[in-house]
């Protein structure tokens, strides 16, 4: 499913480019307050799904993510500011063809790997100041040269 949404967000981000990518006032980020939950139970699940995704990743050509493929395959995950440099390549790529579109589905299960493993045993509250500070980074890169 993540590559249909993130195909059709790619095409959104390139039709609304104007609207996105010019730096202005933007309203503060926040977030509704959130209950804590259960720990994540599917550590064994989701060690699996990052094996997974780092060899698919073996041998890509991709141009493009290179620098993001290498960082995930010599660490086997995805730092916070590894995963911004990969959204904003590609928020900023002109066109992404079907491999590319696959690379960055391996790096999203990498990265959601590598966050699951970081948060778990944080509770809901620092969980969220930490996606709402990603999100800032993210706004920042975007408007990066």
């Amino acid at each position: 499913m993540f590559p249909h949404i993130a195909n059709a967000l790619h095409t959104q981000l390139r039709r609304n480019e104007p609207r996105w990518n010019t730096r202005g006032t933007a309203e503060a980020l926040f977030a509704d307050e959130v209950e804590d939950i259960a720990l994540f139970p599917h550590k064994e699940e989701a060690a699996a799904m990052r094996v997974d995704a780092l060899d698919k990743l073996k041998g890509s050509t991709s141009s493009l993510f290179a620098n993001c493929i290498s960082i995930a395959l010599k660490n086997g995950a995805l730092s916070e500011d590894d995963w911004i440099e990969a959204l904003r390549t590609f928020c900023k790529a002109e066109k992404l063809d079907e491999p590319e579109m696959r690379i960055m589905t391996e790096l999203y299960k990498i990265r959601i790997t590598t966050f699951w493993d970081l948060i778990s045993n944080l509770d809901a509250a620092i969980v969220e100041s930490l996606l709402l500070n990603q999100a800032g980074k993210l706004r920042e890169a975007l408007y990066e040269g």
